[in-house]
């Protein structure tokens, strides 16, 4: 969100020899808070032995501009071997919070307060993320997803239930594979929002933004 600092984690390779972290826009700065070397997982057994590397990690502190421009900008790690792949980085105006994966187990919706944006993952082919929050009646609602735009794989399917669990609106399009959704409340009450795949897919990197 405009205006706050946020702590990120990279992974990857010779990232212990960072020396700064480059945005393609303006209206943020980066400082490099720590760097851990490349550790390894050891095993040995019967006749057994071997080494498993695993990634680097860098922790980074962001300072995002009151007036940082919206949108996506791209994110490189810059070392003495070059210059990193882009990773997208997106710059909102709205509350930011994370999907909470424990209250999806207990079968419950996460509350959420209007407006804000939502920072999660489909985890599985059968995870679907719930959320809700309270609409008066003749408010209108508009819920964007943006995934496919920061190079997440989710193709994006919304659902909108009332407070009877019945559902009022649903929608499979958008910009790309992100949908959109624009309703208006008939009733006063808690409505809840799904978000899943599709084609019922999921898995690591099937991350979105929900707004």
């Amino acid at each position: 969100q405009q205006g706050q600092n946020v702590e990120i984690t990279l992974k990857g390779q010779n990232l212990d020899t960072a020396t700064a972290v480059w945005f393609s826009g303006t209206g943020i700065t980066a400082e490099i808070r720590q760097e851990t070397q490349q550790a390894a997982v050891l095993f040995n057994g019967a006749g057994v032995s071997g080494r498993v590397p695993t990634d680097m990690q860098l922790v980074a502190s962001l300072t995002i501009d009151p007036d940082a421009p919206l949108g996506i900008q791209q994110m490189r790690i810059v070392t003495p071997y070059g210059v990193s792949n882009a990773q997208n980085f997106v710059v909102g105006n709205l509350p930011e919070v994370k999907e909470n994966e424990a209250t999806e187990e207990t079968e419950k919706s996460n509350y959420l307060e209007l407006p804000v944006t939502v920072n999660g993952e489909i985890t599985s082919i059968d995870d679907q993320d719930s959320f809700s929050f309270d609409l008066k009646k003749d408010a209108k609602l508009i819920c964007e997803v943006t995934a496919q735009r920061i190079g997440s794989p989710l193709d994006s399917y919304l659902i909108l239930q009332d407070a009877n669990g019945a559902e009022v609106a649903n929608s499979g399009q958008g910009n790309g594979l992100d949908s959109l959704l624009n309703y208006t409340a008939l009733e006063t009450g808690k409505y809840t929002l799904h978000i899943r795949d599709i084609r019922y897919k999921g898995g690591n990197g099937f991350r979105y933004r929900l707004s």
